[in-house]
């Protein structure tokens, strides 16, 4: 173990060797209980930044489980992209489970209406975040877009019912200065 300042970095043997830099923790030793492979158990002592992380490795583990549920992972030549995307929907994992909590504590304690799922929490805020969103240079009154993600929202459309090639967004190839004859 050592020590400099507020950053400590240390080894620790358990199976393999489990190394360690923090500076949240102290560094110090104390005593855990471990379990034995007959069933019993006995104090080891254990450096209280390993043992912290073993009290809350749920919460890690609960995150990469969401996180892969949905996961984003398009392979680039670019290193940089992959890291982008993998924060990304670190930050998408995280926010829901914000929202979870929050739900939990100030809507709704008893529980009695469930918080939405992972995939509609997505789907809101993606819908939140290009709803009405165009590349297309406006003039004049803004249009609204004709396709949304939510069903409170306008209606999903078949573009190829208006004779528009796979692909398109209907709202795009169209524009809000072409006629809409289609």
């Amino acid at each position: 173990m050592r020590h400099k300042g507020n950053l400590t970095a240390l080894v620790w043997i358990n199976k393999r060797p489990v190394y360690v830099v923090t500076n949240a923790h102290s560094p110090s030793v104390i005593s855990v209980s471990r379990k034995n492979p007959d069933g019993s158990t006995c104090n080891v002592e254990c450096p209280t930044p390993v043992a912290e992380y073993n009290r809350h490795m749920g919460g890690i583990d609960w995150n990469d489980q969401l996180k892969t549920c949905y996961k984003y992972n398009r392979k680039s030549q670019r290193w940089w992209h992959r890291l982008f995307f993998h924060l990304l929907d670190a930050v998408v994992v995280n926010s829901y489970i914000l929202y979870k909590h929050c739900y939990r504590i100030h809507w709704h304690p008893a529980l009695k209406l469930k918080p939405i799922s992972q995939m509609m929490f997505r789907t809101r805020l993606i819908d939140g975040l290009v709803n009405h969103f165009t590349c297309r240079l406006q003039t004049g009154p803004p249009v609204t877009p004709v396709v949304s993600l939510l069903p409170s929202g306008h209606k999903m459309e078949d573009i190829c019912d208006h004779g528009i090639t796979r692909g398109r967004c209907e709202f795009c190839s169209v524009g809000p200065k072409k006629s809409r004859k289609k």
